[in-house]
């Protein structure tokens, strides 16, 4: 045993050897919340704030009741080659029956036939066809909207005109714009603190794939893209056809909460300085097919679309699942309403619960889930869809940009997953204008972002949470240092932020420091009005237990 001495001295020795703070706690970890108003507040509101959560996966529930959506003596034939279409089309030729279209997508035509029996005995002659792959219905695709259109009262006392926004407008001009209370969906989600970073950018396209648009409404007129398709009379004009059809106004309404431009007008839209690019598929009672939205989504991404809007849908099926996974492997987002069926017990609708679409439930004003809104594993977020509801016949619904029955522009109220999907894909697009393209980052930002509702954690009726339009556009560029008071100068950092707003410095000098959070949001390089930035309320001592803490910005006035 006259060992153990020795070693001893050895062990000594090796210890003393080692680098300064290994044994010490040098570790300094926390969480960014981006709060409301000032910077003085922001350093008080990390006691009760409301956290974003982690990513989870999607599930998708394949077992749908298609009966009701069927489009009743229509048929989609797969076929493998050309041979076999011709082939196809003179089979359906002694029974009356035609083909009404060819998809863009490789392989699928479109036959309808004059009643049941002769769409049956189409079926089983085609089914005998070499190359003839697979025969199934065509499927109605229906606006999701619910309870009737409520135009705009001219005396309204709560609305007051918004000031205008152009190219120039800067974060100064934020913070002295108003946002009038019939638009509260804004406010809700935080849409003017975003705009301290950007309210968009012409370079940035979202398609609206819907029913017929007012294309010369004055909020809407100048925000079209050049490429324009309706897919119902086949025709480069997408305009409501009939202004008295029962959902005429359904696709004005859904841009309008897009990208209505910041002028003069009752409303502006969350990114009013991109584009859209407007799909005709639904014709203006709000019914249409698969098909139509499926050539859509091909020109939508061919002719630059960076996020698509689908506020439509249908039961589960596989018929938009190629063109789906086409604009998904070109970094195309796309974003769906869940549906507005929740109270007949409807499951999250098609194409939103397809994996690769952000399917978006809708909310009151109070953040509650709207009685009609579908839910189930597939919801990735809520945005407002409602004021309130009760019942299709009392409700009050989001402000936008309609046509009036006699054809003129005007400005009403709509209910329904409808109007919560574009709030979603204006987010998407003011991200995209910040500079986060690939449609992953901008889901997860989106998602992680979103404030928790409901059961702690991702759940069935609230997803990820309640969108918040500022968290999700600042936190990107949100930097977090250790900085030495009262001079300012830098010891680590600046450090970005991770998906879950979370942030770690491994190793950190001896000392006591500053732990500041800047938002750099004219992009200037230099801390000033209009930026986001919080510090810690005292300093913080290294080496020390200095984990979990919460770091506020508030807006520089």
């Amino acid at each position: 045993m006259r060992w153990r001495p020795f070693l001893l001295i050895i062990a000594i020795a090796a210890l003393s050897l080692l680098p300064t703070g290994c044994l010490k706690n040098n570790k300094v970890s926390g969480s960014v919340i981006i709060a409301g108003g000032t910077r003085e507040y922001a350093q008080t509101a990390a006691a009760g704030a409301e956290l974003p959560r982690s990513l989870s996966k999607l599930a998708v529930n394949n077992q749908r009741d298609l009966s009701e959506w069927v489009i009743p003596n229509e048929l989609i034939v797969r076929y493998a080659f050309s041979e076999a279409l011709t082939l196809a089309e003179a089979a359906a030729q002694p029974l009356s029956g035609a083909r009404v279209s060819r998809s863009q997508s490789p392989g699928m035509a479109l036959f309808s036939f004059p009643d049941h029996a002769t769409a049956s005995a189409a079926r089983q002659r085609m089914q005998a066809i070499p190359g003839v792959i697979a025969i199934e219905p065509n499927y109605l695709v229906r606006t999701l909207s619910i309870g009737a259109l409520q135009p705009l009262q001219p005396l309204q006392p709560q609305l007051q005109p918004l000031q205008p926004l152009t190219q120039n407008f800067t974060a100064a001009r934020a913070a002295t714009k108003a946002i009038p209370a019939n638009l509260w969906n804004l406010s809700r989600i935080r849409v003017p603190g975003a705009w301290d970073i950007t309210s968009g950018d012409s370079e940035i396209t979202v398609a609206i794939i819907d029913t017929g648009f007012k294309l010369d409404h004055p909020a809407l007129q100048g925000q079209w893209t050049d490429f324009k398709y309706d897919y119902v009379m086949k025709d480069t004009d997408p305009s409501v056809d009939n202004p008295a059809g029962a959902n005429a106004s359904h696709g004005t309404h859904v841009a309008g909460i897009v990208a209505a431009a910041a002028l003069d007008l009752p409303v502006v839209g969350i990114a009013p300085q991109i584009r859209l690019m407007p799909l005709r598929v639904l014709n203006d009672n709000g019914d249409g097919s698969l098909l139509a939205i499926q050539d859509a989504i091909y020109d939508a991404v061919d002719n630059g679309a960076d996020i698509i809007n689908m506020s439509l849908g249908t039961f589960n099926n596989d018929l938009l699942d190629a063109a789906i996974e086409y604009a998904y492997n070109r970094g195309v987002l796309l974003v769906a309403a869940s549906g507005n069926g929740a109270e007949d017990n409807e499951p999250v609708l098609y194409p939103a619960c397809h994996p690769c679409v952000i399917a978006v439930g809708a909310v009151d004003a109070n953040d509650k889930r709207a009685l009609f809104s579908n839910f189930g594993p597939e919801i990735a977020v809520v945005a407002p869809g409602t004021e309130y509801y009760s019942s299709p016949q009392d409700c009050h619904g989001i402000l936008s940009t309609i046509v009036k029955p006699d054809g003129t522009p005007g400005y009403g109220y709509l209910s329904g997953t409808s109007m919560a999907a574009p709030h979603v894909s204006a987010l998407a697009a003011l991200l995209a204008s910040a500079g986060i393209s690939d449609p992953d980052a901008l889901r997860s930002w989106i998602q992680e972002t979103a404030i928790d509702r409901g059961a702690s954690g991702k759940d069935n009726e609230y997803g990820f949470g309640r969108i918040d339009a500022l968290s999700a556009v600042a936190l990107p560029f949100a930097r977090v240092s250790l900085r030495a008071a009262p001079s300012g100068v830098t010891a680590a950092g600046p450090l970005a932020v991770n998906l879950d707003a979370s942030f770690q410095f491994p190793h950190c000098p001896d000392g006591q420091w500053l732990l500041t959070v800047w938002i750099d949001s004219n992009f200037d390089q230099a801390i000033n009005t209009g930026d986001y930035y919080g510090e810690s309320r005292t300093l913080i001592t290294i080496p020390g237990t200095n984990n979990d803490l919460l770091l506020a910005a508030g807006r520089i006035p």
